[in-house]
């Protein structure tokens, strides 16, 4: 520190270096002003802490009202502390004692205080008109250990003698104890140096050869540029921070500032300026491009350098290859801000206390949880916000679990809101240890269960009401309940085993049990977290680096990544189905989404937090259960239908075969031209009713499929052949495109596959109402061992309204049926695990499609 230059503002002594102790004698108040007042100004300007100790002839007010004269922004120094005027009855004579001790630390107590506010050091002058002959000695003293303590210390001290109270024997002490002694002979200021600063000033010469022996061994680049810019030395280790010898930046004076990186060259160019006009030492970090191509990053301090006549030398440098140590303070920062992120916006609460309970910190989601805000929450404890009846459970979890092992495994208690209320909670709890490994405190991390609390009511209600009306009509319905009722079981046993998420940050990120994912800008994968790649069945280490989207493609969520990035808008989506492309055994999955996009300090987009929960078994069992109650519901329907069939079907059959056996009986024996439309249209309406009657009977009957082997070809044109038997004199054509499955067999049952394609071929037929048209039948073989069958008409077409409705019973768009062909459709299909589809325009026509697997599928039909 005390080889550092500081601008004196005094003409006649120029700059001095930090540990300058000093003296003036002056004869008059105005001499000392003289050397007073730009000795302060100069101080204020550089940053410095100035300090003055008046005492007679100059009391604190005149000091005061000079010293603002003289610098026009003395009451903003003043405002914030960078200048103290103390009048010697409260410093040096505190108590009418004078205590070297005491002053001396109360210097460098000043000194602390400086620096800590920001301040470059501390700049002193004490007058010392006050001085009795009882003090002299003592104050000698003082003197000569000012000098040992502002030694190395950023602290520059002048002292003030009147020659009117100073002897011959007065000013020999007085200059004996001070570097220097300023004195005004014939209206200049002179310099008088002590014998001893004679000695120092011979062992500097002799020190000059080894300065340049350390300077040219030191580890740092050290340079010295000319006033017009000529490098006049340059250490050697230049070249190995920078590549280039000393030798080339001796010969080209422009190097120095070509090697600087062009975007750190203006503010290189300004702190060179800036050191110029501060005349002290100036300090950057820039980057540089080094001989060999690559960045460096240096810390460069460089201050003018003066003789001592004040004549300026050049620039005196010094750099440090820093490169280390910026990346590692990049990488730090970066990393302390992704966890932050997390921190705050992960959707469980996160929450620390001390041992009694008090609270110490809590993120956002738990400040919302509660209602609180963080100062409210300061002033509580735990067991304010905890229900009586969990306390002592509670206080036996901590007791037994956490200060015996350091964790406790989650457990569900319940919380007391701000307002009032109490909603449930799933905690985990973990043990805080300080340096030494002792228990300091405890961490939670709480999840609110309300929304799972309501749904496993409401599924409780619905296995109660399901097993109230199926418990007399359906044993196997009744164990499909009781397995959901195990499966909800083995869901809350699950949900209960958590994860160890003790550590705050990196240990939260690493285990917890949701989904976490740091994606860049581009989608590209930054860091996850070990349940994310459990997830995705891979190593972590194996995502930085591959883009999420190559990995797993879809255009809709990527457009909603990609708006969420634009609008800096938080995405989200609730059991969102997905399908792994690398595991499609593992079937539709669903998953609650959250991306938040992070901005760094300056705005700008920085990185993406994407979290995802698997909520895969909630939403199969909710399937589970809609598809229960529909089953409870059309097994009643089915069971009143078949009643109401068996009845229906007694009842008609047997005058229908009265009446076509009249009616064949006619035929014989009055056969003729003139009653044959008649009796045609007799028989073509029995059989319409007849059909009815099947379609009632079959789909109140309907039973599980009986397999067998058969060519949907060959089926196809029988089914052909009966539509068009059913609808004579029609102008159908037909077109066919069975090749594709030429010869192939599939696993189903002849009869209700017959009754499947029959039902809508006579649907198609029925479509053109008698007019010209086309219906295509096109059959070809799908990948994944299925085949599939499309029957398209050229009618009229379903009105939007109609066509969500057309599987539902008893439902049509004729004149006459029942409407229950297309729903014993469905039934078919869905009893050989196949699926049935339509589409429809007005004026456009209908096509229905129909896949079936080849292979009869294991296990029970849904």
């Amino acid at each position: 520190m005390g080889t550092l230059l500081r601008r004196s503002g005094i003409r006649a002594l120029g700059d001095v270096p930090w540990g300058t102790h000093f003296c003036v004698f002056y004869r008059s108040p105005g001499d000392m002003l003289d050397i007073l007042l730009p000795y302060f100004t100069a101080g204020l300007e550089q940053n410095e802490c100035c300090v003055w100790i008046t005492s007679e002839p100059l009391q604190v007010d005149e000091a005061e009202a000079a010293l603002r004269r003289a610098y026009p922004l003395f009451d903003e120094a003043a405002g914030r502390g960078q200048i103290e005027i103390i009048p010697h009855t409260e410093w040096y004579l505190r108590d009418d004692r004078f205590d070297s001790a005491r002053i001396l630390e109360g210097w460098l107590g000043l000194l602390a205080r400086a620096r800590a506010r920001g301040l470059d050091g501390l700049r002193l002058s004490g007058n010392t008109f006050w001085l009795e002959e009882r003090h002299w000695r003592h104050f000698i003293d003082y003197e000569r250990e000012i000098n040992t303590v502002i030694e190395g210390r950023p602290m520059l001290a002048l002292c003030t003698y009147s020659l009117e109270r100073c002897g011959a024997a007065e000013i020999i002490d007085v200059v004996s104890t001070h570097q220097f002694a300023l004195v005004r002979r014939g209206g200049a200021w002179e310099r008088i140096r002590s014998e001893e600063q004679r000695l120092a000033q011979e062992a500097l010469r002799e020190s000059l050869l080894k300065c340049r022996v350390v300077a040219d061994n030191t580890y740092d680049f050290e340079f010295w540029l000319a006033p017009d810019g000529k490098c006049l030395y340059a250490s050697p280790s230049c070249e190995r921070i920078t590549g280039y010898t000393a030798p080339q930046f001796l010969a080209d004076p422009g190097l120095l500032r070509r090697i600087v990186h062009p975007d750190d060259l203006p503010r290189y160019d300004a702190h060179v300026r800036e050191t110029e006009a501060r005349k002290g030492l100036a300090e950057i970090e820039h980057r540089i491009i080094r001989a060999d191509g690559r960045t460096a990053w240096i810390a460069h301090a460089c201050l003018p350098a003066y003789d001592g006549a004040g004549r300026h030398l050049g620039l005196r440098g010094s750099s440090r290859d820093v490169t280390d140590r910026v990346e590692t303070e990049r990488a730090l920062r970066e990393a302390r801000d992704r966890y932050r992120t997390l921190y705050e916006t992960v959707a469980d609460g996160v929450v620390s206390i001390d041992l009694e309970g008090r609270f110490l910190s809590a993120n956002p989601a738990y400040l919302r949880m509660l209602g609180y805000t963080m100062d409210e929450l300061a002033r509580l404890t735990s067991t304010d916000v905890t229900p009586g009846k969990w306390r002592a459970m509670e206080s036996r979890i901590v007791r037994g679990k956490v200060l015996k092992r350091g964790w406790a495994p989650p457990y569900e208690k319940e919380y007391i809101r701000k307002d009032g209320t109490v909603f449930p909670v799933e905690l985990a709890v973990y043990l805080i240890r300080d340096a030494r490994g002792a228990p300091a405190g405890m961490c939670g991390v709480a999840r609110d269960i309300t929304a799972r609390r309501r749904l496993e009511d409401a599924q409780r209600r619905g296995r109660e009401e399901l097993r109230r009306q199926v418990r007399e009509r359906t044993r196997k319905l009744a164990r499909a309940v009781r397995d959901l009722k195990a499966e909800i079981r083995g869901r809350r046993r699950a949900e209960a085993t958590g994860e160890e998420t003790a550590r705050m940050l990196e240990a939260f990120f690493r285990h917890t049990i949701a989904c976490l994912v740091i994606l860049d800008r581009k989608f590209n994968f930054i860091r996850v977290n070990n349940a994310y790649a459990r997830a995705c069945g891979m190593d972590a280490a194996e995502f930085p680096g591959k883009n999420h989207f190559d990995l797993y493609p879809s255009a809709e969520l990527e457009a909603a990544f990609r708006k969420a990035v634009a609008t800096r808008v938080p995405y989200q989506a609730t059991a969102r189905p997905f399908v792994f492309p690398d595991h499609p055994e593992w079937g539709e999955t669903h998953w609650d989404l959250t991306l938040v996009p992070v901005s760094d300090a300056r705005g700008r987009l920085d990185f993406l937090v994407f979290a995802l929960q698997d909520v895969t078994e909630r939403v199969r069992a909710e399937q589970r259960l809609l598809a229960a109650e529909r089953r409870l519901l059309e097994a009643k329907r089915l069971s009143d239908i078949g009643t109401l069939a068996a009845t229906v079907a007694h009842e008609l059959r047997n005058p229908l075969a009265a009446i076509k056996m009249a009616a064949y009986n006619i035929r014989r024996k009055a056969p003729g031209a003139r009653l044959a439309p008649h009796l045609a249209t007799i028989d073509r309406k029995v059989d319409d009713s007849d059909e009815i009657i099947n379609n009632l009977l079959f789909y109140s009957r309907i039973k599980q499929a009986h397999h067998a082997r058969l060519r949907p070809a060959s089926v196809l044109r029988e089914c052909i052949a009966t539509a068009a038997r059913r609808h004579p004199g029609n102008r159908v054509t037909v077109r066919r495109r069975l090749a594709p499955i030429s010869g192939l067999r599939i696993d189903a049952d002849p009869l209700q596959v017959r009754e499947l394609f029959v039902n809508i071929l006579n649907n198609a037929f029925d479509a053109l109402g008698g007019r010209a048209g086309v219906v295509t039948v096109e059959a070809r073989r799908k990948p994944r061992g299925m085949v599939s069958v499309r029957i398209g008409d050229t009618g009229a077409g379903l009105a939007p309204a109609d066509l969500e409705r057309v599987f539902d019973p008893f439902f049509s768009t004729k004149s006459r049926g029942t409407g229950l062909g297309l729903t014993v459709c469905r039934q078919i299909a869905d009893l050989h695990r196949g699926a049935i589809r339509i589409e429809s325009a007005e004026g456009k026509g209908t096509a229905v499609t129909v896949t079936l697997p080849l292979r009869r599928p294991r296990g029970n039909a849904p």
